[in-house]
């Protein structure tokens, strides 16, 4: 969607010294490679989408805390783990953003309520340690509603998120910030969490991925909501991508159970049975689509 934000969002590639790099709209997955192969550095692209942020966040409100400095120094340090030939993550030297919900540690966390607005966490949330660990670069934290609690991205800290598609319009919530930076080509992966319909909605409104696991999938240690309690088994946390492709990826590698709650469980999924050619016709097919077997995939 990078090329096709209105003019009334000042995205305007017109207006722009120079065009946006035309990988900027890439998949994480790809971006990914293009690293590994070292057609494009993860300093190069930290830079980018931290250029890319400092263009349409002023008027998008949707990265409410940026680590720019840190987050240049992890891709310096990323460069060189690939140049001396170290073993990689799926997601090494690219850049992600974090909803507002997770604790990062070091870097302010308020779940969009005034009463954390100062609230600097000592760890991670469990799902962006593990992606850490895949190495993904953290940029900064992305709006969402006081305890992600509504429908739109809107608190009494940060204020409102607008959607990039037409700055009068909202982006949908909770995870409205990360929708709008993804749809606006700042991040290529956000992480949210979903209740009842918080990734899901703003994927819609701002026309990009999202994909709410099934419960227990991935661990809620660290989340604004945390794990147990009467939304155990309604909250869940996963992926918001510009891609289907990038749904995969971040569910391979946050899922599972840790050492500190028992309310994860490893969990698999039986293959789906396919109709076949013969049972509803010849515009029928027995195997389906890459793409619908990419979230398939990143469902068991």
């Amino acid at each position: 969607m990078c090329g096709q934000i209105r003019p009334d969002v000042p995205n305007t590639l017109s207006s722009r010294a120079a065009p946006l790099p035309p990988w900027l709209a890439s998949s994480a997955s790809e971006l990914a490679g293009r690293i590994r192969s070292g057609a494009l550095t993860s300093e190069a692209m930290v830079s980018a989408h931290l250029a890319r942020i400092a263009e349409v966040n002023p008027h998008l409100n949707a990265v409410v805390q940026l680590r720019a400095d840190a987050a240049l120094a992890d891709a310096r340090a990323a460069d060189r783990m690939l140049a001396e030939g170290a073993t990689v993550g799926p997601l090494h030297g690219v850049p992600i953003t974090v909803k507002d919900s997770f604790d990062t540690a070091n870097l302010v966390t308020t779940g969009g309520t005034l009463g954390r607005k100062a609230f600097v966490p000592t760890a991670d949330a469990t799902i962006v340690g593990r992606l850490k660990a895949a190495g993904a670069i953290v940029l900064g934290k992305t709006n969402t509603p006081e305890l992600t609690l509504a429908y739109e991205a809107d608190n009494l800290v940060y204020g409102r998120t607008r959607n990039p598609y037409d700055l009068s319009r909202g982006t949908g919530g909770s995870s409205g910030g990360a929708a709008a930076i993804v749809a606006a080509c700042g991040s290529p992966l956000d992480v949210g969490s979903d209740t009842a319909g918080s990734i899901r909605f703003p994927a819609h409104c701002c026309g990009v991925a999202g994909l709410k696991p099934t419960a227990g999938r991935v661990p809620r240690t660290g989340h604004i909501i945390g794990p147990g309690g009467l939304q155990q088994w309604l909250t869940t946390i996963g992926p918001i991508a510009r891609r289907v492709e990038d749904l995969e990826s971040p569910s391979a590698s946050s899922r599972g159970p840790t050492t500190s709650t028992r309310t994860s469980h490893p969990c698999h999924f039986g293959r789906p049975r396919w109709s076949s050619s013969t049972d509803c016709g010849p515009r029928c097919s027995s195997t389906p689509p890459s793409r619908t077997r990419r979230l398939t995939s990143a469902m068991r």
